[in-house]
């Protein structure tokens, strides 16, 4: 029997109910999933984005623009199911926030 995927959660404190613009952080490296899955939890319900690893490093990417509610279980996750499926590389999860360093981005 297959093991239960990991999985890694932010969940989001979001200040004021609005579309903000949704990054992630990861390190770039050869050893990186190319199909990295993140699942944005938001009011229109959850939005998966796929993004290669090996790329775009040690960099703030932007992941889309989303609304969120105040209150509401907003979250970003990422899991390792599809590398395991695939029998593919690591992915990492470094960060993931609607937030650039200490300011929330509103679109």
């Amino acid at each position: 029997m297959d093991a239960q995927p990991n999985r890694f959660i932010w969940h989001l404190d979001v200040p004021v109910t609005a579309e903000y613009k949704v990054y992630a952080r990861w390190t770039a490296t050869p050893d990186r999933d190319r199909n990295a899955t993140y699942v944005i939890a938001h009011d229109g319900g959850e939005s998966p984005v796929t993004v290669n690893q090996q790329l775009k490093g040690a960099r703030w990417n932007l992941l889309g623009t989303y609304s969120f509610t105040r209150g509401a279980p907003n979250h970003i996750s990422i899991t390792d199911q599809e590398r395991r499926r695939r029998g593919g590389r690591q992915y990492t999860a470094d960060a993931g926030d609607p937030r650039v360093g200490d300011r929330w981005e509103t679109r």
